[in-house]
């Protein structure tokens, strides 16, 4: 990451080829089985899964200053913004009414999702506005954002650990 733009487009550009390699490198573990629960198998990649991305995610952003410097010339209405995607949490919702994915996570997962993508657009207008309860509003929004996100890994983890201690709820599709 040695080039910093002037131009925060760009930046945020190398930031999404970023993570859209993270993208593809988790669809291609989640496609090899890594994430698949299996029956007598207590330990669930998905945690793992998330945690050291982050982990690593912090420790280079703490230690790389041209990434540091990038990240933070990202204007933090586009990052509010940018979350705007999680209105996509109706699939989860779809999945459920198919049959294809449990309630339990489903529902929770997807009408948190709907609603953070939904409010993303109005959160970061406060904040470009400069509205003088815009950054109470963003830090609202955004532990809402991160509170459905843990709620949402948490939720999908107990169906699987159900099923790998044979308790009574055992479809996984």
């Amino acid at each position: 990451m040695a080039y910093i733009y002037k131009d925060p487009g760009k930046n945020v550009a190398w930031i999404g080829a970023i993570l859209l390699a993270w993208l593809c490198g988790i669809t291609t573990l989640s496609y090899v089985g890594v994430f698949q629960a299996r029956e007598g198998w207590l330990f669930q990649a998905v945690g793992p899964g998330i945690a050291i991305p982050f982990i690593i995610g912090v420790l280079v952003y703490r230690t790389n200053k041209s990434l540091s410097t990038l990240v933070n010339s990202i204007p933090v209405q586009w990052l509010i913004g940018l979350q705007v995607y999680r209105v996509v949490g109706f699939l989860f919702l779809a999945l459920y009414w198919r049959g294809a994915l449990p309630g339990e996570f489903a529902i929770d997962a997807g009408i948190g999702d709907i609603l953070v993508g939904v409010t993303a657009p109005v959160a970061a207008w406060m904040v470009a506005a400069k509205k003088p309860y815009g950054i109470a509003a963003a830090y609202i929004w955004n532990i809402f954002g991160i509170a459905d996100m843990l709620w949402a890994v948490s939720s999908g983890l107990e169906p699987r650990l159900a099923y790998c201690s044979h308790w009574r709820w055992t479809r996984l599709t």
